[in-house]
């Protein structure tokens, strides 16, 4: 791409791109919903209705619950080679904090240029950006010292939709 619509000195925007995946507990939303005491409510039955087991796009409102920290997925470096995206990536999530795994958190960080960087997360009330989730259907209880592995199978087609991901805790 570059070789062919760029000058010799023109650069491409983003810079760079970081793509991270955080395991989370849902607040108020979202998966969040589905559990005995929403506003007095049980609906934990809704849940196998609910939630899909596939990636989707949610718009969160409030920063989930991490339980671990953020793993890096992809750190590219946009110019004149780029790196194929065609590989699993293979990641492990100690848990730090204690929580009920309702799912994974896609998201990016761009550098336009130095010191200028666009996010996606941490969410805020305004932000128009939606994030990727991976659903944990039905979500399972974590402690800290515990650990997550997940494999992601980036595909070719560079949208997450189509990326596969196993996860387990150990």
């Amino acid at each position: 791409f570059a070789d062919s619509n760029l000058k010799p000195a023109g650069s491409v925007l983003p810079d760079r791109l970081q793509t991270y995946l955080v395991p989370v507990e849902y607040g108020d939303e979202f998966r969040g919903i589905w559990r005995q005491d929403y506003f007095g409510l049980d609906l934990r039955a809704g849940m196998q209705y609910g939630c899909r087991d596939q990636a989707v796009m949610y718009n969160l409102r409030e920063q989930p619950k991490e339980l671990a920290a953020p793993g890096l997925v992809e750190n590219i470096r946009f110019g004149r080679d780029m790196p194929s995206r065609t590989r699993p990536v293979d990641l492990t999530f100690e848990i730090t904090r204690s929580g009920r795994l309702q799912g994974f958190v896609g998201y990016f960080s761009a550098t336009l240029s130095d010191g200028i960087v666009i996010s996606n997360y941490p969410c805020y009330p305004t932000c128009h950006w939606q994030n990727w989730h991976w659903p944990v259907a039905p979500p399972v209880d974590v402690e800290p010292g515990q650990s997550v592995t997940v494999s992601l199978d980036l595909q070719p087609n560079m949208v997450a939709s189509g990326w596969r991901m196993d996860w387990e805790i150990l």
